[in-house]
């Protein structure tokens, strides 16, 4: 059982004093932790009172020196949209690799790609399921009538509909139990990320994935489900060979924020992009 309090405290105790982790960022890490053990039915009938009282002890970073790390930390989104088509390049000057080698350049572009335009959280990215056994996350399906009537669907949608009503598209689609916020989201893959999705799960998924493909998109370097650490460091490892900064992958949430402000995006469609409850 490793919900018991000398583990998880430990692990705590090991994360800010041995790692040097941000109590900000353990934080946000174990606050899921914590839901989980009140809401899977497994753990839920017990107590952890010490858990949420180690959660309160850690002192988060003041919110002007959270704000201060992220300005020293962010680039343009222009910058960041360079990092796929530099993983692109990459690919196309790569003779004498493997295609297994390949098929991870295709991989991190699609992984890097998807942020620019779907700024999903760290739980839907690792936890974007392709085909069976994972949870089916991407469907190709006609559009549902109710998403017709949504103001913020896509451009080439709408043509695409008035010339066939009954034309599939690419979506993705969350139950409340995948989302942070327990709220179900549907919505269209972008445009700009079909062409490269695509290629990746016809010609070079399968290259990647274990002998059980897990069904999961996105892997890890063991032919696994993407952890955070691994979601992490693959995003950080990428920004820092290709843009010459290590930028964390939250960040780029903020940064695809700020570049939709600019470009005359409304509020409440970046509050449904993001998946906010609330505009704040």
């Amino acid at each position: 059982d490793l919900f018991t309090e000398p583990i998880l405290c430990g692990y705590i105790d090991s994360l800010r004093i041995d790692r040097g982790q941000l109590a900000t960022s353990i934080h946000a890490q174990l606050s899921s932790v914590h839901h989980l053990s009140c809401t899977y039915p497994a753990l839920r009938r017990r107590k952890y009172p010490w858990f949420r009282a180690k959660l309160r002890k850690l002192r988060k970073e003041p919110r002007w020196r959270i704000d201060e790390r992220k300005n020293k930390d962010c680039v343009s989104y222009e910058t960041l949209a360079e990092l796929p088509r530099s993983i692109r390049a990459k690919r196309m000057h790569s003779d004498g690799v493997s295609q297994v080698e390949i098929a991870w350049l295709v991989h991190d572009e699609l992984f890097t790609t998807w942020s620019l335009h779907l700024p999903w959280r760290f739980m839907n990215i690792a936890g974007c399921g392709f085909q069976a056994p994972a949870p089916i996350n991407i469907i190709e399906e006609e559009i549902p009538l109710e998403m017709r009537k949504d103001p913020d669907l896509p451009a080439f949608v709408r043509q695409a509909l008035q010339k066939n009503p009954h034309q599939r598209f690419l979506q993705y689609i969350f139950e409340r139990s995948q989302c942070k916020n327990r709220w179900a989201v549907r919505g269209v893959i972008p445009l700009e990320i079909i062409p490269l999705y695509r290629e990746y799960t016809q010609d070079y998924r399968h290259l990647l994935v274990g002998e059980q493909d897990n069904g999961w998109l996105f892997q890890n370097r063991a032919h696994g489900k993407m952890s955070y650490d691994d979601w992490h460091y693959r995003y950080t490892t990428l920004t820092s060979e290709f843009l010459g900064n290590a930028i964390r992958p939250h960040l780029t949430r903020d940064i695809f924020s700020e570049h939709w402000l600019r470009q005359g995006g409304s509020l409440r469609s970046l509050q449904r992009l993001l998946w906010h409850r609330h505009i704040s």
